[in-house]
């Protein structure tokens, strides 16, 4: 009972991003919906039963990291890049990142897993710098300025 309410969930969530994303009620998008939603769904049960997605939610993770935060990072990590690339245009220089490892703590098991997923997701979403390889409690980060916070650090 409880895989096809976890299955129904999955189907009905992705059902209502995909008319969230698409604007409209039109009987065309909502059938092509249908059909993405029940796609991804099997997909999604498909990695559930062979193992590979086995994540568990962590309090502790969630507690410490940056989430609120974030709207103010991508509007200065926007503003950061765009003045980077504007003064690259004036001085006709390309714009070369650096690849930075950081510390990054982390679990083994099910939380970690979360932990890894939750920390890419979250630090991608600003543009200065971009999540490449969490491993072995250490990150690997392709940052444009080093000389910021959200270019030298994850979460």
């Amino acid at each position: 009972m409880h895989r096809v309410a976890r299955t129904l969930l999955w189907f009905c969530g992705l059902e209502v991003l995909w008319l969230v994303l698409v604007g409209t009620w039109q009987s065309t998008e909502v059938v092509a919906g249908l059909i993405a939603s029940t796609v991804a769904t099997v997909f999604v049960e498909a990695l559930r039963a062979v193992g590979l997605l086995g994540f568990r939610l962590s309090p502790a993770a969630l507690a410490r990291a940056r989430a609120r935060s974030i709207p103010v990072q991508v509007v200065f990590d926007f503003v950061l890049v765009l003045w980077l690339v504007v003064r690259a245009a004036a001085r006709r220089e390309r714009i070369r990142g650096r690849w930075v490892s950081v510390e990054f703590e982390d679990e083994d098991g099910p939380r970690g897993r979360f932990l890894r997923a939750f920390a890419a997701t979250l630090e991608n979403e600003t543009a200065n710098a971009v999540v490449v390889d969490l491993d072995d409690d250490r990150a690997l980060l392709h940052s444009l300025d080093t000389r910021v916070s959200t270019g030298k650090q994850v979460m």
